[in-house]
Parts: C-alpha cells; sequence; structure tokens
C-alpha cells in the first residue's frame, strides 16, 4: 500500500469526498464538504481535513474543528479540537487509521489542549488502534423518541424530574 496523506482541499475532488462518506458505512454529514464550508464560514472554528489516499483511491477522511474560546488569556487553555462523526475508514484499515492519526498529532500537537472523538458508530475492532492513539472509550446514550405521539403521551411518558425541568423552561415551547 502506497499510503499518501494530504490535508490540502485544493488537491481532492470534492464529488469523491462526497462519494466516500455517502458509501462509507459510517458515512455522515459531519465528515462531508458542506461541514468544512459551514465551519470554515463560523467564527472561532478553523477546520482540518487529513484524506488518506493508496494511489489514486480516497481511502480515508478525518475532519477535525480547532474551536476556541473567545476571551484571552483564557482561550489559550481552551484550545481543542473535535472529531465529529469520524475518522472514516476504508473497511476499517487499522493502518491507515495510525496514519491518519499520526499526521493528526504532527501538524496539531503544539495548537490544541486536547483533541475530542465523536463517533456515532466505533468499530469494536477499532478500539485497540484508539487506544494505541493514547485515547480512551466512553459509551454514551442515545434515547430515540417517536415524535410521531401525541404531545400529552409524550409528556405522560416523562419522569418527574423531566416534567419539573420542561415547565421551568415552558412546556408549550417544548411539546
Amino acid at each position: 500500500m502506497a499510503l499518501k496523506i494530504t490535508t490540502d482541499i485544493g488537491r481532492v475532488n470534492t464529488r469523491a469526498w462526497e462519494k466516500f462518506v455517502y458509501d462509507h458505512p459510517d458515512g455522515n454529514i459531519f465528515q462531508m464538504p458542506c461541514m468544512y464550508d459551514i465551519h470554515q464560514n463560523t467564527k472561532h472554528q478553523k477546520p482540518l481535513t487529513f484524506f488518506a489516499f493508496d494511489n489514486d483511491e480516497l481511502v480515508g477522511v478525518l475532519m477535525t474543528v480547532h474551536l476556541t474560546n473567545t476571551f484571552p488569556p483564557l482561550s489559550f487553555f481552551t484550545r481543542r479540537q473535535i472529531v465529529v462523526g469520524g475518522p472514516l475508514i476504508k473497511e476499517n484499515d487499522s493502518g491507515i487509521l495510525l496514519a491518519l492519526w499520526d499526521a493528526l498529532f504532527q501538524q496539531t500537537a503544539r495548537s490544541v489542549v486536547y483533541t475530542e472523538i465523536r463517533n456515532y458508530r466505533l468499530g469494536l475492532s477499532l478500539k485497540p488502534v484508539y487506544e494505541e492513539a493514547g485515547f480512551y472509550y466512553e459509551s454514551y446514550l442515545t434515547v430515540n423518541i417517536d415524535i410521531n405521539r401525541k404531545s400529552e403521551e409524550l409528556w405522560a411518558s416523562l419522569s418527574p424530574d423531566r416534567k419539573k425541568i420542561l415547565k421551568r423552561w415552558g412546556r408549550s415551547a417544548m411539546l
């Protein structure tokens, strides 16, 4: 494998990038070119995307967003980067993932305090690769709500604590 990593957006075919994300089993909007543009045009956010190529084939995408606080001197201590919904790796190849992590850390080590990965699905086969790169896994809770139910049914299904919070915020605004 002749793996090459680049961050030069101008050298990447946008349609190939979109197709890679769209066709990937874990593909999501947060790794798409449109999100890069949104972050690029948002204050205090700077996107940086790493592309892995095997010859001319796109085999990995990792978009990170550098976030900063607006108030110095706090901004120095709150510099961070977040990878939302990624990275996306062809066939969960650990070699590609390690190459992307290496490129990311080499380029951003002095510009951020920490890196957070917000995967939507973590292939457990890659968990050791994340750990090898210095990350630890923390599960999170996803709650799905059937919004086709009537508001009275939804309200009745809530716990007393949740009802209290919603009443404080304004029940009509929430339901």
